[in-house]
């Protein structure tokens, strides 16, 4: 019976999970989010705003796993609900998922990041909460961290948010991920952030879906774990800048 109401548990989380989005021509993206068990406690969610042409992505990773982290993330969607609304402000949405989760955590944290692109110009502002760095990967396959740690959601103290803002031009990539990959381990060596953008410096050509795939595959092979010990969320949206010339290479 317990197996039974954690299968429906897992379907019902995967049902929060983004389904087809439909996106202009000028940008692609895609995710990958195997939880470690059954449930898990990361989630990430993509919105796209027709009338302003703009893009948010949103990624999260609550402390711990199983049933009691998966009900956490679940009150973060929740406390999602006006986002729609609030999509060039991500500092003002995590300041908002922060009041409405923060007294509910028992003992628990939330790490958090939100992105916010235009893709008119091309201008990426990305609001984090104790989160790991996100990635841009240009085009020429420059990697380059957006740093924008700040401090994780929990009762203990005040939530700080870091914020920035880079502009991205036509082929380049960014991408939001949990510790799972950083924190991976093989014989007692991490992976590290910066193990991580080596793998990403050699991959860096390829599309979004692919790439999700290719890290995922990565992270196995350098742990020697068919199952992973943390869940697994990577993002990626790629962006191809429609107002740009056609690509003549």
């Amino acid at each position: 019976a317990v197996n039974r109401e954690l299968l429906l548990a897992r379907q019902i989380q995967q049902s929060l999970l983004p389904g087809r989005i439909n996106l202009p021509g000028e940008i692609q993206v895609a995710y990958k989010y195997i939880p470690m068990n059954t449930i898990g406690g990361d989630f990430l969610d993509i919105h796209y705003r027709e009338s302003m042409n703009d893009l948010g992505l949103f990624i999260c990773d609550v402390s711990g796993h199983g049933v009691p982290a998966a009900l956490t993330a679940s009150m973060v969607k929740m406390a999602m609900n006006t986002w729609p609304e609030k999509l060039d402000d991500p500092v003002a949405m995590l300041s908002l998922i922060d009041e409405s989760i923060k007294d509910k955590l028992a003992g628990n944290f939330v790490t958090a990041q939100i992105a916010h692109l235009d893709m008119n110009t091309g201008k990426l502002s990305i609001a984090g909460a104790g989160h790991p760095p996100a990635i841009i990967i240009r085009r020429n396959g420059l990697v380059e961290e957006f740093i924008t740690r700040g401090r994780f959601i929990t009762q203990a103290f005040d939530m700080r948010i870091s914020f920035d803002e880079q502009f991205l031009e036509r082929g380049d990539k960014v991408l939001l991920y949990t510790d799972c990959i950083i924190e991976a381990q093989a014989k007692g060596e991490l992976l590290g952030e910066s193990g991580f953008i080596e793998f990403i410096k050699t991959n860096s050509s390829l599309q979004p879906d692919a790439l999700c795939q290719a890290v995922y595959n990565f992270i196995r092979s350098f742990t020697g774990l068919e199952n992973l010990h943390d869940d697994f969320t990577i993002l990626i949206a790629g962006y191809h800048g429609d107002n740009d010339e056609p690509d003549t290479e």
